[in-house]
């Protein structure tokens, strides 16, 4: 019965499809650049790194969950309740953030299909196609949103399955010795970096609240993460066995060069490679935009009556801004602000809030034992 009433909640979604779009939601765009990345600062170690730094979102995962399982309630109805009328500019932060997140992903995508697909076509012509789709899924819901996610993590399963054909090409010996920490020239540059492809953990305040089952969310949302450290890890792991440390750190999108060269058709190779692109791309920005836009509509309700308006304008904004930004290997400052953002939501937010609704309901206890003591004595 209460799977069942899981399915049945229209602005919901079950504890499965939680876990679906924690990983469309981290797995997106940073599967292009990160091994490259990792290979400047832990050599070919990254995806080792990659592995031990997933512990940290796992624990921003259990946390945020306990927090809102333990309030009973909604994020913004917490945040009123933890911060009265200074809750509405945590949430402002929070839509600020995403949105921020959004423009990043939006300005990384753009400039992906523009320099490999689309050399001829303005990267804003990109940017307003993608956005498009993002705002049309968004508008459709939560529970639609959900089954987007298990089409989607599908579609990446059937993608992941072709790195396997690169096997072939590889040199296991580009991974010795395990562990060579003196190969580590940057190690917190590279932890950053594993850490920024964190980033959208956070979507978990919008969409774990309406989970019947909490518990079973909860389980998912750390599957969800695991698998999507793993994923990182595995992604990595092939770039450095296939290209080597020192040629992975000169590529730029080290992950999509490994699909275009796993595969001897012409036409396959068109195939994943649209495939890579689009599912890489959109996966984040739907999750992150519907997020965004929905706590945006919550903060300003006047804008309920006409959210389509209050979409495209979010949309417009973002395509705006992204297209006014400088190249994507320049926005180092935005990916630390994110970096920053995942802590304040993912660690002190939480156990703010912990703090806050475990004294509250200590006080409930104390009051109905009381309650119950003056009860007896009056008998």
């Amino acid at each position: 019965m209460e799977r069942q009433s899981e399915e049945i909640s229209r602005d919901s979604v079950n504890g499965r499809q939680l876990g679906y779009i924690i990983i469309n939601t981290l797995i997106g765009s940073g599967v292009y650049v990160l091994p490259g990345l990792l290979a400047k600062g832990a050599g070919h170690d990254g995806w080792l790194l990659t592995l031990v730094i997933t512990v940290i979102p796992i624990i921003y995962t259990l946390l945020i969950c306990a927090f809102l399982k333990r309030a009973q309630m909604s994020f913004a109805d917490a945040m009123k309740d933890m911060m009265g009328k200074a809750g509405w500019v945590a949430r402002a932060f929070y839509a600020l953030m995403l949105t921020v997140f959004c423009v990043v992903a939006l300005k990384t995508m753009s400039e992906l299909i523009g320099t490999n697909m689309l050399p001829r076509t303005p990267n804003i012509i990109i940017e307003v196609i993608i956005m498009l789709c993002v705002l049309y899924a968004a508008s459709k819901g939560m529970k639609v949103i959900g089954r987007i996610n298990i089409v989607l993590f599908i579609c990446f399963i059937c993608l992941a399955l072709a790195f396997l054909l690169s096997i072939d090409k590889a040199d296991f010996r580009n991974i010795l010795p395990i562990a060579d920490f003196e190969g580590w020239t940057n190690p917190i540059y590279a932890i950053l970096a594993a850490m920024s492809f964190f980033v959208g953990l956070e979507v978990l305040y919008t969409f774990y609240p309406s989970v019947t089952n909490k518990t079973r969310g909860r389980n998912y949302a750390v599957i969800g993460v695991l698998a999507s450290g793993v994923g990182f890890a595995v992604i990595n792991f092939a770039c450095v066995i296939v290209f080597g440390e020192y040629m992975l750190s000169d590529i730029g999108y080290s992950s999509m060069l490994l699909l275009r060269s796993s595969t001897n058709g012409l036409f396959i190779r068109l195939f994943l490679t649209l495939l890579f692109f689009n599912l890489m791309l959109i996966k984040p920005l739907i999750n992150c935009g519907f997020a965004a836009s929905s706590t945006i509509l919550e903060l300003a309700p006047p804008l309920k009556k006409k959210p389509w308006i209050t979409l495209v304008v979010w949309g417009l904004a973002v395509v705006i801004t992204a297209s006014l930004l400088p190249p994507a290997d320049e926005l180092e400052i935005l990916y630390l602000v994110l970096l920053v953002f995942g802590a304040l939501y993912g660690l002190i937010l939480p156990i703010m809030g912990l703090i806050k609704y475990r004294s509250a309901k200590k006080k409930i206890r104390a009051s109905a034992k009381s309650g119950t003591l003056w009860a007896e004595g009056k008998k």
